[in-house]
């Protein structure tokens, strides 16, 4: 007789090792319908409306880590370049070129550069949740980081759904 299927501790332990790599995948922006097969197979049917929403939440696609941080690095410099004074000559001519970002050898005093570099750091270190309630503390944040909030929504949203089925 088998002994895999009469020991729940190992189904289990099977499922969140699985979960673990879709999380991986997903946040990597890899293909993981395989995974997420087998991971139908090995569940119970209680465990489907989890599933379900699964495969519609992974229709958003999640770019990937490195994607986030660009795209927020970019908006980041788009955001800083609205709030400088646009009436000089100097801001007219040399503005355009200039990368302007929040730099960590300068001492930070405005609230709003400290949001943008705590919430650049949660990116970096992968707290997609915390980037998320960090940068909505900025006014009009949802006119200046579109495509960043809408990327970590996903994630969240994702990541979120499937950590549901860890130790089920």
């Amino acid at each position: 007789e088998d002994q895999s299927n009469n020991n729940p501790e190992l189904v289990n332990q099977s499922i969140n090792e699985l979960v673990d790599l879709i999380k991986i995948k997903y946040e990597n922006n890899m293909d993981f319908d395989r995974e997420l097969k087998y991971l139908e197979t090995i569940l119970k049917n209680n465990k489907n409306p989890i599933l379900e929403k699964l495969s519609i939440l992974k229709r958003n696609k999640y770019k990937g880590h490195s994607f986030l941080e660009d795209q927020f690095n970019e908006e980041v410099n788009l955001y800083l370049k609205n709030f400088v004074n646009n009436n000089s000559l100097f801001n007219k001519i040399f503005l355009p070129y200039i990368n302007l970002s929040p730099s960590s050898e300068n001492i930070i005093s405005d609230e709003k550069i400290l949001i943008l570099e705590e919430t650049k750091f949660f990116i970096k270190n992968r707290n997609i949740t915390k980037a998320y309630i960090t940068i909505s503390k900025i006014e009009n944040y949802n006119v200046f980081f579109k495509v960043s909030l809408n990327e970590m929504k996903n994630y969240n949203a994702f990541i979120t759904e499937i950590s549901k089925l860890n130790n089920v």
